[in-house]
C-alpha cells in the first residue's frame, strides 16, 4: 500500500548486457598483454633498484608521505596515482617492506632477490595474483579517511574487503564477452549496480540524476580502478581479456564471435553476440588460485621474447636494447649507463657520471671496453671509448677513507719505529704522508696502545 503496489522504482527482472566497445584479434590482445606485462615486471624491478639505494622514510603514522611519492613517481616516470599502485602491488607482493630499524625506511626484502630468480612468467604470475586477491586499494590513495587524513600509499586504512570480490567480478564479465572484445565501461558498472543494487541517498542520486554520486560508490571505483589496473599489468590487453588473465580467475574458454556460433533454433529471438557471463562463483581455494596462477604463467612464457644478448651501441652514446635483455646484461648495463626511454624498445645513455658509477662499482676501464666489445652487434663508437677513457682517467685521483685518529711527527724515523712494532698492529695504522700515520682506533685508545709499547705521545686537538 505505501509502495502503491511497487516493489521496486524500475523493474529490471533481466541483468543489463555488457556491450563490447570494440573487438581486437585475440593475438593481438594476447600481444599487447604481454608487452604490457614486461612493462610491469621492468617497473617494479626499476622501483626495488631505486629504493634498494636509499628507500624512502617510513612516516610515523606508517606509510609514505607524499615528497616521498611524487619523487618515485617522477623516478618511474609515472603519474602519482600509477606510482601508488606499483608500490602498493609491490608492497603486496612480498617485495619490499620496513626495514625495521630505528629510522625506519623501506628497502626490499629477502624475497625480492627470490622473486627475480623465477622465470619472468612466473614473476608476473606472483604479481597478477597478488593484485587480484588484495584488499588493499592503492586508488583511495590520497583521499581522506573519517578522520579527514590523508590517505598515504603503504599506510593504514587502504583495506577495502570488497575489492577482490570485485576485481574478479570485473575480470569475469569480461571473460563472458566475445575473445577479443573490450567493454564499455558504463556497462560493466551498470551491470555491477544491478547484481548488488546500492541503498541509500546515493541509489536516488542516480535515478533521479541530481549531485555528483553517478557511479561514485565505492564498489563502482573499484571497478574502473580495476580496468586500468588490469591494463597496467597486462591482465588485458587494448582493453579486452587477455588468455593470462582469463586463466588467473578460472574462467572457461572465451565465447566465439557471433560469425562462428551455432545456430539457436528458429524460436529462439536471443542475437546469437548475446553476452554469456557466468554467475557469480564462490571465492576459490588456496589449491584453485595456486593452480590457476600457474596455469596463467603457463599460457604467458610463449608470448614473451627470449631475452638478449646483445645491445646496439649508437655514436651518440646511446644504447638500443631491441628487447628484454639478459640478466647479467641488464644488471650490468643498469650501472653503466641511465635509462632515456622505454618502450618496445629501451634506450640507454652513458654519461661521465654513469661511466664513474660502474668504476665506483669496481670495474676498470678495460673490463668496460671489453664488455661493450662483446655485447654489442654494432661496433663500440670512438666517442664512448674516448668517454670511459677519459673518466677513467681522472677517477680516483682523489681518495676518501675512514680513520678514527691520526698520529703526527717531524721525525719520520720514529713512525717508522712504530709502525715495524707488531704490537702496534692491533691499532690499525697506515702511513698517509712521510710525516703522518692514520689509526683505526679512537684517540684516546691510541694514546693509551702508543704509551703501552713505550712512546710518550701527547694528546691535540683539531
Amino acid at each position: 500500500h505505501l509502495r502503491a503496489g511497487r516493489a521496486h522504482r524500475t523493474p529490471e527482472p533481466v541483468p543489463p548486457p555488457v556491450e563490447a566497445a570494440a573487438t581486437h584479434r585475440p593475438q593481438v590482445v594476447d600481444a599487447t598483454a604481454a608487452g604490457q606485462a614486461l612493462a610491469a615486471l621492468a617497473t617494479v624491478e626499476e622501483l626495488l633498484k631505486e629504493w634498494d639505494e636509499g628507500g624512502p622514510a617510513v612516516l610515523r603514522a606508517g606509510g609514505l608521505s607524499v615528497r616521498d611519492l611524487k619523487r618515485t613517481a617522477v623516478a618511474l616516470d609515472v603519474p602519482e596515482p600509477v606510482a601508488a599502485f606499483w608500490v602498493e602491488l609491490a608492497y603486496g607482493a612480498g617485495l619490499i617492506a620496513s626495514d625495521g630499524e630505528a629510522d625506519e625506511r623501506y628497502a626490499a626484502t629477502p624475497a625480492y632477490d627470490e622473486w627475480r630468480e623465477l622465470p619472468p612468467a612466473e614473476r608476473w604470475a606472483h604479481l597478477a595474483g597478488t593484485w587480484l586477491t588484495a584488499t588493499r586499494t592503492p586508488g583511495v590513495v590520497g583521499g581522506r579517511d573519517a578522520k579527514d587524513r590523508t590517505l598515504s600509499a603503504l599506510g593504514p586504512n587502504l583495506d577495502r574487503s570488497a575489492a577482490p570480490e570485485v576485481r574478479h567480478r570485473v575480470l569475469a564479465l569480461l571473460a563472458g564477452l566475445p575473445e577479443g572484445a573490450s567493454p564499455v565501461e558504463a556497462s560493466v558498472l551498470a551491470r555491477l549496480r544491478w547484481e548488488r543494487p546500492l541503498r541509500g541517498p546515493q541509489r536516488e542520486q542516480r535515478e533521479t540524476g541530481t549531485g555528483d554520486a553517478r557511479d561514485d560508490d565505492l564498489r563502482s571505483r573499484i571497478a574502473r580502478w580495476t580496468l586500468s589496473e588490469a591494463e597496467l599489468l597486462g591482465v588485458t590487453g587494448r582493453g579486452a581479456l587477455a588468455a593470462p588473465g582469463r586463466a588467473l580467475i578460472g574462467a572457461p574458454e572465451a565465447p566465439r564471435p557471433a560469425a562462428e556460433a551455432e545456430p539457436r533454433g528458429p524460436g529462439d529471438k536471443l542475437p546469437v553476440h548475446h553476452h554469456r557471463t557466468p554467475p557469480a562463483a564462490t571465492p576459490p581455494t588456496p589449491a584453485e588460485r595456486a593452480a590457476a596462477t600457474a596455469t596463467a604463467a603457463r599460457l604467458l612464457a610463449p608470448l614473451f621474447p627470449e631475452p638478449l644478448d646483445h645491445v646496439l651501441l649508437q655514436a651518440d652514446l646511446t644504447a638500443v636494447a631491441p628487447g628484454p635483455l639478459e640478466r647479467e646484461l641488464a644488471d650490468v648495463l643498469g650501472v653503466l649507463a641511465d635509462v632515456e626511454s622505454k618502450g618496445g624498445a629501451t634506450v640507454y645513455r652513458f654519461t661521465a657520471g654513469s661511466v664513474r658509477r660502474a668504476l665506483d662499482a669496481g670495474q676498470s676501464a678495460a673490463d668496460l671496453h671489453a664488455f661493450l666489445a662483446r655485447h654489442s652487434r654494432t661496433p663500440v663508437p670512438q666517442p664512448l671509448t674516448y668517454l670511459i677513457d677519459d673518466v677513467a682517467r681522472r677517477h680516483g685521483r682523489l681518495r676518501v677513507g675512514a680513520a678514527s685518529a691520526y698520529v703526527r711527527c717531524d721525525d719520520d724515523a720514529t713512525l717508522d719505529e712504530i709502525l715495524a712494532d707488531k704490537r702496534a698492529a692491533a691499532l690499525g695504522l697506515r702511513r698517509l704522508a712521510p710525516t703522518v700515520l692514520a689509526a683505526q682506533a679512537d684517540p684516546a685508545a691510541l694514546l693509551e696502545g702508543l704509551r703501552a709499547i713505550g712512546f710518550a705521545p701527547a694528546a691535540e686537538s683539531a
